[in-house]
């Protein structure tokens, strides 16, 4: 057994005991492992994306080790149906919101490939217009169950919706097993925000 005490190359050599003197050699490389990795968008973005935008995905490499050796990811992705249950209380705020995904068929992720409804590359996804969303959903290529809410449980207002989401997977190439994803929504983009102005009063010195 060889143990890996720092990053590096060495040579293993074994002779042959017979008297043959027979020797084979190889090379090993240690590397630094990736401790785990971690997903994110870029531009402190949220991960929902408009109608035809973009969204980058960005790694962030886990160092408990040391500096890895190697910081590179395979992508993969795959469209998905999500429901999403949102607890608010009696004013409105959120108490809770549990996800879980409703359609996980390799039909439907093949399906809405098709449509380009969401396009992956290394990373970066591209939602689809809003004419393919309707495409997919309003004319049955994968249409979404129907929303329901508010229903009154235990004080709580209890809404269910369903949406599309791009699951977009990475796992480190350096044989550590470290994975991540996050999952991405499709919606309409911000049309304005306002601020207000308000008076300060208060001391410098």
């Amino acid at each position: 057994m060889v143990t890996g005490l720092s990053a590096g190359k060495t040579t293993i050599t074994a002779t042959a005991n017979d008297g043959s003197n027979k020797k084979a050699s190889i090379t090993v490389n240690v590397l630094v492992p990736v401790s785990n990795i971690r997903l994110q968008p870029a531009d402190d973005l949220i991960e929902t994306i408009g109608y035809g935008k973009s969204a980058t995905t960005l790694v962030a490499y886990g160092n408990t080790y040391g500096d890895p050796s190697e910081k590179n990811v395979e992508w993969d992705y795959k469209i998905q149906i999500l429901k999403r249950v949102t607890y608010l209380d009696s004013a409105g705020y959120i108490l809770d919101r549990i996800d879980t995904i409703y359609d996980d068929t390799d039909e439907t992720d093949r399906l809405l490939k098709d449509k380009k409804l969401f396009v992956m590359k290394n990373g970066k996804v591209t939602a689809g217009s809003q004419a393919i969303y309707d495409s997919c959903n309003r004319f049955g290529v994968r249409k979404l169950p129907s929303s329901t809410g508010p229903e009154l449980v235990d004080g709580k207002k209890v809404y269910t919706d369903y949406m599309y989401v791009a699951s977009v997977s990475a796992e480190a190439t350096d044989g550590s097993g470290s994975r991540a994803l996050i999952r991405y929504t499709i919606g309409d983009l911000a049309k304005s925000i306002g601020l207000y102005g308000f008076n300060w009063w208060g001391r410098t010195n």
